[in-house]
This record gives C-alpha cells, structure tokens and sequence, in this order.
C-alpha cells in the first residue's frame, strides 16, 4: 500500500530529486560525463588545508635524464665560492701560524729575562754554583781604537780589566767592523774542558794550538798555584758597538768539569756576532832527570766542543799535547786538522770538509755529509797501550755524495783493527800499511803477533780501492752490481 502525502512536499525533508541521504541521485547521463579537468597548482604552492607542498602531476611519464624537472635556482641556496673558501681558510691558518710563533717568541725571551740573571738559560743554571760571566766592552776613549780585554781566571772566579795591545785587535774607529777580545784561564787538569753556544746567531771559528814558545806555561795566578792553566781567547766581532757589548760569555765549573759557553740572549735588532775561540795549551818543559831532555806531552783527559757553524782548527802535535777523549760537533763548516793526538777522536760535521792528521789509539770517528773526507790516521796499536782495554781499534769514515780518501798506518803487532767506510756517487780509497817493527833489543827474543784486520768498504755509483798492503794474508770479498762487472778490479 502506498501513501501519498497530499499537502505536497515538505520543506524539510529531501526533495523528490535528492535521494534518502540528501544527495543527487545518479542518472545514467552522470556517468556518460567526464569528470572536470584537474588544475595542479605550481610546484611549491601552498594547499588549502594542510599548507604543505604540493608535488607537481605530469600527464605522461618523465623520461629520465631529459624530462626531469630542475629545480628553479631561487628556491636553492647558493654556497660561497670555493675560491674565496680556500682563501678564508689560508688566511685563518696563517693567522693562527703567526700568533702562535710570537707567543713561543715571548716565551723563549722569558725564560732568559725571567731568571735573577738572565745571562744563562734554566739548564745550565741548575748545575752551575757560581759562573762568571763577561760582556764585551768597546773603549771609546781610545783614539787607536783599542777593545778593552777582560780575564777571568778559572779556579779563582776573580776578573780583571786591562788594556792589552799584544794581540792583533787594534782596529781603527773608522772601520765600520767593532771588536772585543775575552780571556779565560781554564785548569789544564779539569776532568772536561767544553765549549758551546745557545746563540742560534753566533758563528766563527775555533783554533786550537800549543804554545811552542813556551811562554805561557809558568804563568801562575798565585805563588802557590801549581796547576798549569789553557788560555781562550774570545775576540768577538760585529758591526755595531751596540752588537759587541751584547755578546756574552760565561764560565761554568762543576764537579771539576769546566766549561765556557756563549749564552748570549735572544734579542731582535742585533746583527749576527763573530766568534774568534783561540785555546792556547801550554807547552811541556823538558825534565831535567831526563837524559835527552825530553817530556810527557801535557794530559788533557777530555775536551768536547758543540759549535754549529763554527769553522775548526787544530794543531796539536803529540809531542806537546795529548787528549784522552777529544769531540767536535759543528755544522756546514769545515774541520781542519794539521795534528792531532788522542786516545779516541770524534768528528761530527755537515756540508763541510774533515781533513788532517790523526794519531789515536782506540777510535777514530769521522762523520759529514755532502763533503770529503781526507785524512792520515796513524793507529797505535801496540800491545803496551792499556786504553781501551786491549779491545779492537775502531775507524769509521762516513760521508755522502763525496769521496773519501784515507792512508791509514797501524803498529805491526799488538790489538785488531776494525774500518768502516761508507760513502754514495763517489771514490773510496783506502790505503792500510804497517809501521816497520822497532829493532828489539839483542836479548830480547824476537816474537811478532800480527793484527786482524777487518775492513768494509761500501760505495754506490762509483769506483772501491783498497790497498791492505804487501804484507796483506787472507781473504778479500769483492762484490759489485755494476754492468758486467765494469770498473771493478779484483786483486
């Protein structure tokens, strides 16, 4: 049964044309018609509810590489140069390098200025009780232009001013060069003379000789001084006055172990100094119980000297002098020595020449670089020598990119001996022979025991030769990679 309202329809309930819910009902024309075009909105823009980005709709398929969208370079951020980047870093860097070295300037200038006196560093202050100490002095009122020479006399601490024209340092004031001359008196019977500097802008020359006149061997500080003294002397140049009152020397004692040092500060404006280091030993005086007049050489039992670009000379023929230990360190200058006598010898250079005469009876060291080494070594081996314990006499020679030259002469008996060179792009030459035997005495019995020799030799790039001498018995290994062997002698 149905019911129909007759007051027509009511206002609020659904029209004839809305279905049950209140929607339009679905004709069949509804589904024949397409649907709106879709209008996407540009790439970034905001939606209407949610405010977020809306991706872009794209009727056909992007074909990748060509299709893809770029991005437009507004919505990018754009980085700094990598340019002006590098620049900023290099700049920050040299900042922080140039800070950095002023405050370790300033520093290393406290430790000098910070201590009560600031003539010698922390180190050496700790293990010196009383060190003189003396500055250069340039004499105005001298119209020669004498420098004012100061000595300090060691085992006393006491100094004295005078003037002192016997030495080559009258200079005149025209001469745009400023000198000053310092003396010290050292024991000849200290267990260690030593010389060094901390002066990174000190360099000259030592010279190391004996006093063959004899003029300065009875010359005594006291009426009851007995010792025998070594004379330094310091002749300090520049070209300022200014730089020669800034040079200072010190004099340590410790332990019986003596040392003269340059410990002149650190201090900007200052041209470079030069160092004159003039060691006088004193020369023996012939005893009188002895039959042919003759003496011992005077003993120093060890002397070491640590001055980088400092040049040295020594002259000390071993009948006036004779060192226990003797050791130089320098760098890019040359060690000359016309005549040197020790129980063992060490040489330590670079970029510089080591040439000389060598009398040892243990060891003989020779180091450098990029420079030859010449040298005539007379090794005492004898069995009489008690140094060293009776063990082997050691040489080494080493060297680089030069070549070395040695003539070594050995005793025909007594204690083994042992050589090392080494050198690179250069000749090696060594020369070993014997001492003619000593004619034994009609009694005695006539009993030689020849040394052993152990010799390596090595060179690159360059020629080997080895002379052990006619008297030579025992094997000799040769080996070189040379093409076929070329330039190689096999004897």
């Amino acid at each position: 049964m149905i019911i129909v309202d007759e007051d027509g329809p009511d206002t609020k309930s659904p029209t004839a044309t809305q279905g049950p819910l209140g929607l339009s009902p679905v004709t069949a024309s509804d589904h024949s018609a397409p649907p709106p075009a879709y209008t996407p909105s540009s790439y970034g823009a905001t939606g209407s509810s949610g405010g977020g980005l809306v991706a872009p709709v794209y009727a056909t398929p992007l074909q990748y590489p060509y299709d893809v969208p770029v991005a437009s370079r507004e919505r990018l951020p754009r980085g700094e140069n990598a340019r002006r980047r590098f620049c900023s870093a290099l700049a920050v860097a040299l900042g922080v390098w140039v800070l950095l070295g002023i405050l370790l300037a300033d520093v290393k200038l406290g430790l000098y200025v910070g201590f009560p006196d600031p003539r010698y560093p922390s180190p050496l202050k700790e293990r010196v009780k009383s060190p003189s100490c003396v500055s250069g002095q340039f004499d105005e009122s001298s119209d020669s232009g004498s420098t004012t020479h100061t000595r300090i006399n060691g085992n006393r601490g006491e100094s004295q001013n005078r003037m002192d024209n016997s030495l080559p340092r009258t200079i005149s004031k025209s001469d745009p060069l400023r000198q000053a001359t310092l003396g010290f008196s050292l024991p000849a019977s200290a267990d260690l003379i030593y010389l060094f500097t901390n002066a990174s802008q000190a360099y000259g020359s030592v010279t190391i000789d004996v006093d063959r006149e004899r003029s300065y061997r009875h010359e005594r500080h006291s009426e009851s001084d007995e010792d025998d003294y070594v004379k330094v002397d310091v002749t300090v140049s520049s070209f300022t006055e200014r730089g020669v009152q800034h040079a200072r020397l010190c004099l340590f004692e410790e332990s019986g172990e003596w040392g003269l040092g340059i410990v002149t500060p650190p201090q900007t404006g200052i041209d470079s100094l030069d160092y004159d280091f003039h060691i006088i030993h004193p020369a023996p005086v012939p005893s009188l119980s002895s039959i042919s007049g003759s003496t011992p050489p005077l003993n120093i039992s060890r002397f070491h000297s640590n001055l980088p670009l400092f040049e040295h000379y020594i002259d000390a023929p071993s009948n006036r002098v004779h060192f226990g230990e003797f050791e130089l360190q320098s760098e890019n200058m040359a060690i000359k020595v016309p005549s040197l006598s020790a129980g063992s010898v060490r040489l330590k250079t670079e970029n510089g020449p080591i040439e000389g005469n060598f009398s040892v009876i243990t060891t003989l060291e020779l180091l450098t670089q990029n420079a030859a080494i010449t040298v005539d070594v007379h090794l005492d081996t004898d069995s009489s020598s008690t140094e060293n314990g009776g063990k082997a006499a050691d040489v080494i020679l080493h060297t680089q990119n030069a070549p070395i030259n040695a003539r070594m002469h050995h005793s025909p008996s007594g204690r083994d001996i042992t050589v090392n060179a080494t050198t690179s792009n250069a000749l090696l030459s060594l020369l070993l022979s014997s001492l003619p035997p000593s004619p034994p005495l009609p009694s005695s019995p006539v009993s030689i025991n020849f040394p052993a020799i152990q010799l390596t030799a090595r060179s690159s790039n360059a020629p080997i030769i080895v002379s052990p001498g006619p008297a030579f018995t025992g094997a000799l290994q040769v080996a070189t990679r040379g093409p076929h062997g070329i330039g190689a002698t096999y004897r």
